[in-house]
Protein backbone atom coordinates (compact mmCIF):
# COMPACT_ATOMS: atom_id res chain seq x y z
CA UNK A 1 0.00 0.00 0.00
CA UNK A 2 1.66 3.40 -0.87
CA UNK A 3 1.94 6.32 1.45
CA UNK A 4 -0.40 9.07 0.45
CA UNK A 5 2.05 11.78 1.98
CA UNK A 6 5.21 10.34 -0.03
CA UNK A 7 6.74 12.88 -2.44
CA UNK A 8 5.87 12.00 -5.56
CA UNK A 9 8.05 9.70 -7.25
CA UNK A 10 11.05 11.44 -9.92
CA UNK A 11 12.04 9.60 -13.09
CA UNK A 12 15.53 10.00 -13.79
CA UNK A 13 16.71 11.67 -16.53
CA UNK A 14 18.85 9.55 -18.49
CA UNK A 15 22.46 10.18 -17.85
CA UNK A 16 24.58 11.25 -21.57
CA UNK A 17 27.98 9.82 -22.03
CA UNK A 18 30.89 11.77 -20.09
CA UNK A 19 28.35 14.41 -18.22
CA UNK A 20 28.62 13.98 -14.52
CA UNK A 21 25.23 14.89 -12.45
CA UNK A 22 24.61 17.61 -10.23
CA UNK A 23 21.98 17.48 -7.87
CA UNK A 24 20.43 20.87 -6.87
CA UNK A 25 20.45 21.14 -3.02
CA UNK A 26 18.73 24.82 -2.79
CA UNK A 27 21.40 26.57 -4.73
CA UNK A 28 23.22 26.62 -7.86
CA UNK A 29 26.67 26.08 -8.30
CA UNK A 30 28.70 29.25 -8.48
CA UNK A 31 29.97 30.15 -12.41
CA UNK A 32 32.74 32.01 -10.65
CA UNK A 33 34.32 29.06 -8.77
CA UNK A 34 37.97 27.99 -9.89
CA UNK A 35 37.99 24.43 -11.68
CA UNK A 36 38.36 21.66 -9.45
CA UNK A 37 41.82 20.18 -9.83
CA UNK A 38 40.93 16.11 -10.68
CA UNK A 39 41.43 13.49 -7.77
CA UNK A 40 44.77 13.08 -7.24
CA UNK A 41 46.45 16.06 -9.39
CA UNK A 42 49.25 18.45 -7.99
CA UNK A 43 50.68 21.34 -9.39
CA UNK A 44 53.88 20.74 -11.42
CA UNK A 45 56.97 21.16 -9.74
CA UNK A 46 59.67 23.95 -10.62
CA UNK A 47 62.45 22.28 -12.27
CA UNK A 48 65.38 21.95 -9.79
CA UNK A 49 67.64 25.03 -9.61
CA UNK A 50 65.46 27.08 -11.19
CA UNK A 51 64.56 30.73 -9.42
CA UNK A 52 62.20 33.76 -10.09
CA UNK A 53 63.91 36.40 -12.71
CA UNK A 54 65.93 38.99 -10.98
CA UNK A 55 64.66 42.06 -11.48
CA UNK A 56 67.12 44.71 -13.25
CA UNK A 57 69.00 46.99 -11.50
CA UNK A 58 67.27 50.29 -10.07
CA UNK A 59 63.90 48.67 -11.62
CA UNK A 60 60.85 49.39 -9.13
CA UNK A 61 57.28 47.75 -9.90
CA UNK A 62 54.76 50.36 -9.84
CA UNK A 63 52.69 50.82 -7.04
CA UNK A 64 49.52 48.84 -6.04
CA UNK A 65 46.45 50.60 -6.61
CA UNK A 66 45.26 51.93 -3.45
CA UNK A 67 49.25 52.13 -2.04
CA UNK A 68 51.63 54.88 -0.60
CA UNK A 69 53.54 56.73 -2.85
CA UNK A 70 57.25 56.66 -1.97
CA UNK A 71 57.03 53.12 -0.50
CA UNK A 72 58.60 49.88 -1.91
CA UNK A 73 56.32 47.22 -3.12
CA UNK A 74 54.75 45.23 -0.35
CA UNK A 75 56.27 47.11 2.53
CA UNK A 76 53.98 49.89 3.02
CA UNK A 77 55.59 53.04 4.61
CA UNK A 78 59.27 51.93 4.15
CA UNK A 79 61.15 55.03 2.36
CA UNK A 80 63.47 54.61 -0.86
CA UNK A 81 66.83 55.24 0.03
CA UNK A 82 68.48 58.55 -0.55
CA UNK A 83 65.48 60.06 1.12
CA UNK A 84 65.81 63.87 2.26
CA UNK A 85 67.43 63.85 5.70
CA UNK A 86 65.54 65.75 8.32
CA UNK A 87 67.36 69.59 8.73
CA UNK A 88 69.58 70.78 11.56
CA UNK A 89 69.42 73.86 12.96
CA UNK A 90 72.70 74.75 12.40
CA UNK A 91 73.96 75.41 15.97
CA UNK A 92 77.63 74.34 15.23
CA UNK A 93 77.77 77.59 12.62
CA UNK A 94 76.55 79.59 15.39
CA UNK A 95 79.24 78.13 17.95
CA UNK A 96 82.05 78.90 14.81
CA UNK A 97 80.11 82.28 14.57
CA UNK A 98 81.04 83.25 18.73
CA UNK A 99 84.42 82.17 18.38
CA UNK A 100 86.02 83.54 15.33
CA UNK A 101 83.82 86.67 15.02
CA UNK A 102 80.94 87.04 17.84
CA UNK A 103 78.86 90.00 16.00
CA UNK A 104 78.09 87.28 13.22
CA UNK A 105 78.17 84.42 16.16
CA UNK A 106 75.08 86.88 17.37
CA UNK A 107 73.64 87.05 13.53
CA UNK A 108 73.36 83.57 13.59
CA UNK A 109 71.68 82.76 16.72
CA UNK A 110 68.29 83.98 15.58
CA UNK A 111 68.01 82.01 12.31
CA UNK A 112 69.13 79.32 14.58
CA UNK A 113 66.71 79.32 17.10
CA UNK A 114 63.85 79.61 14.67
CA UNK A 115 65.01 76.79 12.73
CA UNK A 116 65.10 74.22 16.26
CA UNK A 117 61.35 76.01 16.77
CA UNK A 118 60.35 74.79 13.30
CA UNK A 119 62.50 71.49 13.16
CA UNK A 120 60.13 71.03 16.79
CA UNK A 121 56.72 72.30 14.95
CA UNK A 122 56.89 69.89 12.13
CA UNK A 123 57.73 72.45 9.33
CA UNK A 124 60.76 70.94 7.90
CA UNK A 125 60.56 73.83 5.13
CA UNK A 126 60.99 76.59 6.81
CA UNK A 127 63.71 74.61 9.09
CA UNK A 128 66.13 74.55 6.28
CA UNK A 129 65.27 77.71 4.97
CA UNK A 130 66.29 79.65 8.62
CA UNK A 131 69.25 76.64 9.21
CA UNK A 132 70.66 78.12 5.86
CA UNK A 133 71.04 81.25 6.66
CA UNK A 134 72.48 80.60 9.87
CA UNK A 135 75.07 79.04 7.95
CA UNK A 136 75.78 81.54 5.79
CA UNK A 137 76.25 84.10 8.83
CA UNK A 138 78.44 81.58 10.24
CA UNK A 139 80.49 81.24 7.06
CA UNK A 140 80.81 84.68 7.04
CA UNK A 141 82.66 84.84 10.53
CA UNK A 142 84.81 82.64 8.80
CA UNK A 143 86.23 84.69 6.73
CA UNK A 144 86.05 87.70 8.58
CA UNK A 145 88.33 85.98 11.03
CA UNK A 146 90.69 84.86 8.57
CA UNK A 147 91.40 88.18 6.66
CA UNK A 148 91.76 89.83 10.03
CA UNK A 149 94.38 87.19 10.83
CA UNK A 150 95.98 88.08 7.56
CA UNK A 151 95.98 91.40 8.27
CA UNK A 152 97.48 91.11 11.97
CA UNK A 153 100.27 88.69 10.75
CA UNK A 154 101.10 92.02 8.07
CA UNK A 155 100.94 94.37 10.80
CA UNK A 156 103.65 92.33 13.28
CA UNK A 157 105.43 91.75 10.12
CA UNK A 158 105.62 94.95 9.01
CA UNK A 159 107.01 96.37 13.09
CA UNK A 160 108.91 93.66 12.92
CA UNK A 161 110.81 95.63 9.98
CA UNK A 162 110.39 98.85 11.06
CA UNK A 163 112.13 97.57 14.60
CA UNK A 164 115.15 96.13 12.69
CA UNK A 165 115.71 98.96 10.70
CA UNK A 166 115.73 101.42 13.44
CA UNK A 167 118.25 99.18 15.24
CA UNK A 168 120.30 99.24 12.33
CA UNK A 169 120.58 102.55 12.10
CA UNK A 170 120.84 102.73 15.68
CA UNK A 171 123.96 100.64 15.41
CA UNK A 172 125.39 102.98 12.57
CA UNK A 173 125.44 105.94 14.49
CA UNK A 174 126.95 104.32 17.92
CA UNK A 175 129.68 103.01 15.69
CA UNK A 176 129.79 107.15 13.67
CA UNK A 177 130.27 108.29 17.27
CA UNK A 178 132.40 106.00 18.44
CA UNK A 179 134.79 106.72 15.88
CA UNK A 180 135.79 110.01 17.17
CA UNK A 181 134.90 112.46 14.66
CA UNK A 182 136.07 116.02 15.82
CA UNK A 183 132.21 118.30 16.76
CA UNK A 184 133.85 121.02 14.62
CA UNK A 185 134.22 118.55 11.78
CA UNK A 186 130.35 117.46 11.82
CA UNK A 187 128.92 121.27 12.22
CA UNK A 188 131.33 122.08 9.00
CA UNK A 189 129.33 118.89 7.40
CA UNK A 190 125.64 119.80 8.03
CA UNK A 191 126.73 123.17 7.02
CA UNK A 192 128.49 123.05 4.14
CA UNK A 193 127.77 119.65 2.93
CA UNK A 194 131.26 118.45 2.58
CA UNK A 195 133.17 117.52 6.10
CA UNK A 196 136.60 118.76 4.96
CA UNK A 197 135.04 122.64 4.30
CA UNK A 198 136.13 125.30 7.19
CA UNK A 199 134.15 127.53 9.12
CA UNK A 200 133.05 130.54 7.48
CA UNK A 201 135.17 134.01 8.67
CA UNK A 202 131.82 135.07 10.15
CA UNK A 203 131.81 132.06 12.41
CA UNK A 204 132.19 133.03 16.35
CA UNK A 205 132.37 130.74 18.75
CA UNK A 206 129.85 131.63 21.98
CA UNK A 207 129.04 129.97 24.74
CA UNK A 208 125.67 128.81 25.34
CA UNK A 209 125.12 131.28 27.88
CA UNK A 210 125.93 134.29 26.19
CA UNK A 211 123.57 133.42 23.17
CA UNK A 212 121.10 136.32 22.41
CA UNK A 213 117.40 136.36 21.14
CA UNK A 214 117.71 137.05 16.84
CA UNK A 215 121.17 134.74 16.71
CA UNK A 216 121.76 132.26 14.24
CA UNK A 217 123.90 129.07 15.12
CA UNK A 218 125.75 127.44 12.26
CA UNK A 219 125.19 123.62 13.71
CA UNK A 220 121.79 121.73 12.94
CA UNK A 221 123.02 118.70 15.23
CA UNK A 222 123.09 120.10 18.32
CA UNK A 223 120.27 119.13 21.09
CA UNK A 224 121.34 121.22 24.21
CA UNK A 225 124.13 120.93 26.56
CA UNK A 226 126.61 122.23 23.89
CA UNK A 227 130.07 124.29 25.75
CA UNK A 228 130.76 125.70 22.03
CA UNK A 229 128.28 126.86 19.59
CA UNK A 230 128.99 128.78 16.50
CA UNK A 231 126.97 132.05 15.94
CA UNK A 232 126.86 134.03 12.23
CA UNK A 233 125.03 136.41 10.50
CA UNK A 234 121.47 135.46 9.79
CA UNK A 235 122.17 136.00 5.82
CA UNK A 236 125.04 132.80 5.80
CA UNK A 237 123.12 129.66 5.84
CA UNK A 238 122.91 128.29 8.53
CA UNK A 239 120.98 125.77 11.02
CA UNK A 240 119.68 127.10 14.00
CA UNK A 241 118.40 130.37 15.49
CA UNK A 242 117.54 131.38 19.00
CA UNK A 243 114.16 132.72 19.06
CA UNK A 244 113.37 133.25 22.73
CA UNK A 245 115.12 133.39 26.46
CA UNK A 246 112.44 132.90 29.21
CA UNK A 247 113.21 133.07 33.09
CA UNK A 248 112.90 130.04 35.43
CA UNK A 249 111.13 130.36 38.51
CA UNK A 250 113.49 127.66 40.31
CA UNK A 251 115.85 129.72 43.17
CA UNK A 252 118.01 126.60 42.66
CA UNK A 253 120.00 125.12 39.71
CA UNK A 254 117.60 122.99 37.97
CA UNK A 255 117.86 119.56 37.46
CA UNK A 256 118.04 117.53 34.23
CA UNK A 257 114.10 116.72 35.22
CA UNK A 258 113.25 120.24 35.44
CA UNK A 259 115.09 121.49 32.34
CA UNK A 260 112.91 119.00 30.35
CA UNK A 261 109.61 120.08 31.98
CA UNK A 262 110.59 124.10 31.83
CA UNK A 263 111.41 123.77 27.93
CA UNK A 264 107.82 122.58 27.78
CA UNK A 265 106.31 124.36 29.33
CA UNK A 266 108.05 128.07 28.12
CA UNK A 267 110.06 126.97 25.24
CA UNK A 268 106.80 125.39 23.50
CA UNK A 269 104.32 128.53 23.38
CA UNK A 270 107.01 130.89 22.52
CA UNK A 271 107.35 128.65 19.72
CA UNK A 272 103.82 128.90 18.63
CA UNK A 273 104.10 132.37 18.35
CA UNK A 274 107.23 132.74 16.92
CA UNK A 275 107.37 130.48 13.87
CA UNK A 276 103.00 131.54 13.40
CA UNK A 277 102.39 127.73 13.26
CA UNK A 278 101.25 124.76 16.21
CA UNK A 279 104.19 123.16 17.12
CA UNK A 280 102.46 119.98 16.38
CA UNK A 281 101.42 121.51 12.84
CA UNK A 282 105.12 122.51 12.33
CA UNK A 283 107.99 121.28 10.47
CA UNK A 284 110.05 122.92 12.53
CA UNK A 285 111.84 121.59 15.99
CA UNK A 286 112.87 123.33 19.26
CA UNK A 287 115.15 122.78 21.92
CA UNK A 288 117.10 124.54 24.54
CA UNK A 289 120.35 125.56 26.22
CA UNK A 290 120.39 126.28 29.91
CA UNK A 291 123.09 128.61 31.48
CA UNK A 292 126.57 127.23 33.05
CA UNK A 293 126.30 126.62 36.67
CA UNK A 294 128.48 129.25 36.78
CA UNK A 295 126.13 131.76 34.69
CA UNK A 296 123.54 130.53 37.29
CA UNK A 297 125.44 131.61 40.46
CA UNK A 298 125.79 135.22 38.40
CA UNK A 299 122.48 135.80 37.90
CA UNK A 300 121.65 134.53 34.85
CA UNK A 301 118.15 132.46 35.78
CA UNK A 302 117.34 132.20 31.68
CA UNK A 303 116.36 129.48 29.64
CA UNK A 304 117.50 129.93 26.07
CA UNK A 305 115.08 128.44 23.49
CA UNK A 306 116.16 127.79 19.46
CA UNK A 307 114.37 126.91 16.62
CA UNK A 308 115.40 124.66 13.64
CA UNK A 309 114.47 122.46 10.54
CA UNK A 310 113.07 119.16 11.47
CA UNK A 311 114.95 117.74 8.65
CA UNK A 312 118.44 119.03 9.46
CA UNK A 313 118.18 121.88 6.44
CA UNK A 314 120.43 124.88 6.54
CA UNK A 315 118.03 127.91 6.68
CA UNK A 316 119.14 131.70 5.11
CA UNK A 317 117.31 134.38 7.01
CA UNK A 318 115.46 134.37 10.03
CA UNK A 319 112.82 131.78 10.56
CA UNK A 320 110.43 134.68 12.45
CA UNK A 321 106.66 133.79 10.69
CA UNK A 322 107.63 131.01 8.92
CA UNK A 323 104.19 129.25 9.23
CA UNK A 324 105.35 125.78 7.77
Amino acid sequence: MSDPFAPPSRTPEPEKPGEQVTQKIGYEPSSTYPAATAPGAYPAAAAPGAYPAATAPGAYEPTPYGGTPGTTTGVVGTPYPGGPAEPSDSRGWVIAGFLLFWPMGIAALFPSLRASRAIGAGDLQTAATEAASAKKRGIVAIIVAAAMIVLYVIMWVALAGLFLANMQNLEDGLSSSESGTPLEEITEGLVEGDPSTELPAEAVETSPSDLTVGQCLLSTSMTGGEDTLHVVPCEIPHGAEVYAQLPLTQDTYPTTDEAFLAEYELCAPAFDEFAGIAYLESALEYWSEMPSEEAWAAGNHNITCIIESYDGDVVTGTLKGAAY
